[in-house]
């Protein structure tokens, strides 16, 4: 599997010249790139997946050009670090030796706006590869964008939705959750990020809605 995951990173390094946020990266001073993975990539687990890689302002980068190992739990995952107690009670345990986690836009951005929609579609045939290479039991989502790009395109099929309102101000919120098959065979349910602004609550039964027939 790490000559499969390899060539996608080489697929990466010959395309990334040709992107507009390599374009934006030359006029600016940036060196943002792209990167696969951080954490090691499992087969038949469990993934998660983002939007796409931040990019800290100031800060240089490079491009990822192999495959290490590196545990998902043990691995500096910053705010992702939050989910290990749902993961924990939803999956169990024993699935903390599998779980991986990457994004669908495999470039560095400091903002999600700065990716285009053209860089977006020419990391669609990467994703869709990765799914095919990894085979991942199900998909964990936790980015809104990246949620409303697949209902949007209609790539989340058998969708089950739920509007949790909560109080705020002097009014009321709703955050929604959804989950479906991606691409028609994979169970992917789409939660709130770590860092979202929701009461405890909302987040406790989102990821309810989403495992409570596991």
């Amino acid at each position: 599997m790490k000559m499969e995951l390899e060539g996608l990173l080489r697929t990466l390094e010959a395309i990334y010249p040709h992107t507009q946020i390599a374009r934006f990266c030359a006029e600016n001073g940036e060196e943002w790139y792209y990167s696969l993975c951080q954490t090691n990539l499992q087969r038949h687990g469990t993934l998660i997946v983002g939007f796409n890689w931040g990019a800290g302002k100031n800060v240089k980068y490079s491009a990822q050009e192999q495959i290490t190992k590196t545990d998902f739990y043990s691995e500096d995952v910053g705010s992702l670090s939050r989910t290990f107690s749902y993961l924990d009670k939803y999956l169990g345990i024993v699935a903390r030796n599998n779980v991986s986690q990457t994004n669908y836009c495999f470039f560095r951005s400091h903002t999600e706006s700065q990716i285009s929609p053209q860089d977006i579609e020419v990391c669609k045939p990467i994703f869709e590869e990765l799914i095919s290479i990894l085979k991942p039991t199900n998909i964990i989502c936790l980015s809104a964008t990246l949620r409303d790009y697949w209902l949007s395109g209609n790539e989340l099929l058998d969708q089950k939705r739920k509007d949790i309102v909560y109080p705020f101000g002097e009014g009321c919120r709703t955050s929604y959750v959804v989950k479906g098959m991606l691409y028609g065979n994979t169970a992917t349910y789409c939660l709130p990020h770590p860092n979202s602004k929701i009461p405890g609550r909302v987040r406790d039964e989102a990821w309810e809605f989403c495992f409570s027939d596991q």
